[in-house]
């Protein structure tokens, strides 16, 4: 017998508090697992009481496992909901308060499968076509997924205006171009972009030295390379990329140094690799230095190949030139960031 159960022995129907957890289950496009309940109709997350004994996740992964037929290994709780709003009564009449866990789960393996005593049907749902009919306490616990940034949320407080609409004049997309936005949100569901979106949004409020006056003025303390540095940690990359210019080649070898003094591989390769001449591209200049030599074409196309061939997981720039910089970025498939442009 549950431990609900054995409450509900006791006091019969009477409103009763159930501690439990709620699991937001992502699909690799972004899209939501919920489950279409059997006893009343509507549609919710994967959720369900602690036991006796259980920790929150345990309690989680014995949920999920029992509802959807999957397996959790890996989950962030996300937000705690309490008080009045989360009273709510079944269609039998039994009363509860929930004091429920919501948690984000970032790793699960295998296929969905409804239990038939719970749930009659499971379904991943895109955040812009969520169905009608879902459970009332579950519907803040979509809106403040949405809204997460990675800082605990406490259910039922009022989000500031700003974390709705944004800080938005007339014309701003937020207000004018809903669609938009629902498919930039939509975006930043999915496991991947949501992570590297989160750490840019600490890292951001890292650098800057007078957060408790609300950033009024801004004042960065932290450089751009110990930004970097700390990000590319947070983010858990191993292997970086460094394309430079050969005009800041003695800077792009100290920053090769600092990054590897931080514990990171570094894939290093500057903008006249390959040796192209520029005929190629009509464009063969004469050096003034050597106004009897080919001046080699700068070659980010090349640049961003090697290191894509060479697997680095977080690519740097350092010192490309305006266009070559857009190439490297066009051509590169793991992300990139600007370290310094070329002076």
């Amino acid at each position: 017998m549950s431990y609900i159960s054995s409450i509900r022995a006791k006091v019969g129907k009477e409103r009763i508090f159930n501690p439990g957890v709620r699991a937001i289950i992502l699909n690799q496009n972004g899209d939501v697992l919920l489950q279409l309940r059997i006893d009343t109709g509507y549609w919710c997350l994967p959720s369900g009481g602690v036991e006796i004994g259980e920790t929150a996740f345990e309690a989680l992964q014995r949920e999920v496992f029992e509802e959807t037929g999957l397996l959790v290994s890996k989950a962030e709780p996300m937000a705690l909901y309490s008080g009045r709003q989360q009273q709510f009564e079944y269609p039998n009449g039994d009363q509860i308060q929930a004091f429920g866990m919501a948690f984000i789960v970032h790793q699960w393996s295998g296929i969905p499968r409804p239990d038939g005593e719970e749930g009659s049907e499971l379904r991943f749902w895109p955040f812009d076509h969520l169905p009608e009919k879902i459970a009332r306490i579950h519907i803040d616990v979509l809106n403040d997924f949405r809204r997460y940034s990675g800082k605990f949320i406490l259910g039922g407080e009022t989000p500031k205006p700003e974390e709705l609409e944004g800080k938005s004049r007339v014309f701003c997309p937020a207000k004018n171009q809903r669609k938009l936005v629902a498919a930039a949100n939509q975006e930043y569901a999915k496991p991947d972009i949501h992570e590297f979106a989160r750490q840019a949004s600490i890292q951001e409020t890292a650098k800057y030295t007078n957060i408790d006056n609300d950033y009024d003025p801004l004042i960065p303390f932290k450089p751009r390379l110990l930004e970097t540095i700390a990000f590319a940690k947070n983010m858990k990359y191993k292997r970086l990329g460094l394309a430079f210019g050969v005009a800041l080649a003695d800077q792009a070898g100290n920053a090769e140094k600092v990054l590897r003094e931080h514990g990171f591989e570094v894939v290093s390769v500057k903008c006249k690799a390959g040796k192209i001449g520029k005929k190629p591209i009509d464009a063969n200049h004469k050096p003034k230095s050597a106004p009897e030599q080919s001046e080699s074409m700068c070659n980010p196309v090349l640049q961003a190949m090697v290191l894509n061939n060479a697997s680095t997981e977080f690519n740097i720039l350092l010192g490309l030139g305006v266009g070559h910089d857009s190439l490297f970025l066009k051509y590169a498939t793991s992300p990139c960031t600007v370290l310094v442009a070329q002076y």
